[in-house]
């Protein structure tokens, strides 16, 4: 199972946003329950604020406006909304990629019901 989540300001409260993760968390938990001993896994990636094509795009233009490039761009907002981050950057789709191929290699065989989050450590939780 793979989640989605478009880029907001973490430190919002977001009743809504964060309730749909914990229903999500909890379906992952009760599907590697329901399959446990098949051989079959499930796992959850939570993927980050990350420099896609889209992104660069917006940023680029909103930089062509601005006069800034995207490095510092990106900089402000890793300083501002994005304050917690600890890499200080967009993590990049290889990045993501990298990970889910992992998840579904024979290599991950042994993990279940676990999440894994691909975004630079942004949230301040350590569970």
């Amino acid at each position: 199972m793979f989640g989605r989540n478009r880029l907001c300001d973490c430190k919002r409260v977001c009743p809504g946003r964060w309730q749909s993760k914990a229903a999500l968390l909890a379906l992952l938990r009760g599907l590697a329950e329901s399959l446990s001993g098949s051989g079959v896994t499930v796992n959850t990636f939570i993927p980050g604020p990350t420099k896609t094509e889209k992104l660069s795009g917006f940023y680029e233009s909103t930089g062509q406006e601005t006069r800034k490039t995207f490095e510092e761009i990106e900089s402000e907002v890793f300083n501002t909304s994005l304050s917690t981050s600890l890499i200080k950057r967009f993590v990049t789709p290889k990045e993501v990629a990298d990970l889910i191929v992992f998840l579904e290699s024979e290599q991950a065989s042994g993990i279940t019901g676990s999440s894994f989050r691909d975004h630079g450590a942004i949230m301040r939780n350590i569970i």
